[in-house]
């Protein structure tokens, strides 16, 4: 009787412990994507108000926007920068 109750106690303390670590590298992952979207758009608003100041040229900042990683969302963003800088011309 105790030997199975003792048994019990390691696999609900494996599962729990199991549970417990995934919880918080989930926790963790989520913060980490938080943070590097977060500079990420930073980057490109920087990079936007260059181009709107005159600082570098609009193909210039087109070209930065492009040096990440592709993603299509900074895809977009460069095109924005670039049309807005043919704007102000």
């Amino acid at each position: 009787m105790v030997q199975c109750m003792l048994a019990d106690i390691d696999n609900s303390l494996f599962l729990v412990i199991g549970a417990v670590g995934a919880s918080l590298w989930g926790l963790l992952y989520t913060l980490m994507q938080f943070y590097r979207i977060r500079q990420r758009e930073q980057t490109r608003r920087e990079i936007a108000a260059y181009v709107a100041e005159g600082s570098i040229t609009p193909s210039d900042g087109e070209k930065l926007m492009r040096a990440a990683a592709y993603d299509p969302e900074a895809e977009s963003a460069a095109r924005v920068v670039v049309e807005a800088g043919m704007r102000e011309a």
